[in-house]
């Protein structure tokens, strides 16, 4: 009996609930911009055209490249970075000395 009485209760809590989820209006959402709420634009200003780190960046982007396309290059930084490896067990341990 009691175990009956519990089922219908579930059942009249779960119809409750089916009905104020169906007769609920949709809730309007809204896409988070912080720029707009700053009121600021999405684009920052452009680099000028003879800013220092511009040059710098455009010469490590082009010895990059060079570095990519040179056999020789390639060749000589293979080289280097065998010689530069340490192996596992002659590598100090995480944290420095000893």
């Amino acid at each position: 009996m009691a175990r009956t009485l519990l089922l219908l209760a579930g059942w009249i809590v779960f119809a409750g609930l089916a009905y104020k989820v169906a007769t609920s209006e949709a809730v309007q959402t809204a896409v988070y911009n912080p720029f707009e709420i700053l009121g600021i634009s999405e684009v920052g200003p452009p680099d000028p055209p003879h800013a220092p780190h511009r040059e710098l960046t455009e010469l490590i982007l082009a010895l990059a490249m060079q570095s990519l396309t040179d056999k020789e290059i390639k060749r000589a930084y293979k080289k280097l970075s065998l010689k530069l490896s340490v192996p596992a067990p002659l590598a100090p341990p995480f944290g420095g000395c000893g």
